[in-house]
């Protein structure tokens, strides 16, 4: 015997596509997280933060059901690129209630950020505001959009960590490193950098126990230093045995004069006469 229930449909109903309801490839949690944000008005931000504010599952669990739902073209991030200054201006979220094809394609590219039409069923447009009754606090938008910038710090610095040797004192490091980007120093550089001192520390051989700190590196600004990436000479003996050049100090004058044969002549003639 069932034993569903269901109220009588009204004005505060959502319709949902049994497509993605009865997809067993999506969990329970993505499905319900798609479901939510289907529910929502077409112009409302997704932000996890924000779903999580009205669940008990955080906002950890809720970009986990994400990534789900864009691994099974239900969902897309896409990133919205500054054409001035190439710089992430925001990142851009749609869901759909079908299989989107497009949606299984990487996107990054500065895209149209009006609201698209499908075929089977509505994109939600990420980019407007929050108007009526979702705006009921007007400073969450702002700590939604600082929520999404400090991501996309900690997405930039992790590609520059893993280039880093001495992988100690992270927090620090990243502290660091936002203070960097604020004051207009690029990714680039700081790339750079760690490129140069890894050139020299492979150069001169350096331990690891001598290799600075990341957070070290990072505080004392590591992309701005001079590196010597000049190979050292070396010389090898019949043995195969390294042989290091004397320093230059102990090596004397390496200029020598030689007497010419009227020299010579008038040496002898004052030895004899008992000049000398």
């Amino acid at each position: 015997m069932q034993s569903i229930k269901r109220k009588r449909a009204g004005d505060n109903f959502t319709i949902l596509s049994n497509e993605f309801l009865r997809d067993e490839n999506l969990s329970l949690k993505a499905k319900g997280l798609l479901a939510y944000i289907l529910s929502l008005p077409d112009d409302w931000k997704i932000y996890f933060e924000e779903v999580a504010n009205h669940h008990k599952d955080s906002a950890k669990a809720a970009r986990i059901a994400w990534k789900e739902l864009e691994e099974q073209g239900y969902a897309k991030t896409t990133r919205v690129v500054d054409p001035e200054n190439k710089q992430v201006k925001q990142w851009k979220k749609e869901v759909s209630d079908f299989k989107n094809p497009d949606y299984q394609k990487p996107h990054v590219a500065n895209p149209d950020v009006e609201n698209p039409q499908c075929g089977k069923g509505q994109l939600l447009n990420t980019n407007k505001p929050i108007t009526d009754k979702q705006n009921t606090n007007p400073n969450k938008d702002n700590i939604s959009d600082k929520s999404d910038k400090e991501t996309d710090l900690e997405n930039r610095f992790s590609l520059l960590w893993k280039m880093y040797p001495n992988k100690k004192g992270k927090p620090k490091a990243f502290t660091a490193y936002k203070k960097a980007v604020k004051s207009g120093v690029t990714d680039k550089e700081i790339q750079t950098g760690i490129e140069n001192y890894l050139a020299e520390i492979n150069v001169k051989g350096t331990l690891k126990d001598y290799i600075k700190h990341g957070s070290t590196w990072f505080n004392g600004k590591g992309w701005e230093d001079d590196y010597d990436t000049t190979p050292r000479q070396q010389a090898f003996t019949a043995n195969n045995k390294i042989v290091k050049p004397a320093p230059a100090w102990s090596q004397g004058d390496q200029k020598t004069e030689y007497m010419t044969d009227e020299d010579r002549k008038k040496f002898w003639e004052d030895l004899e006469n008992g000049n000398t």
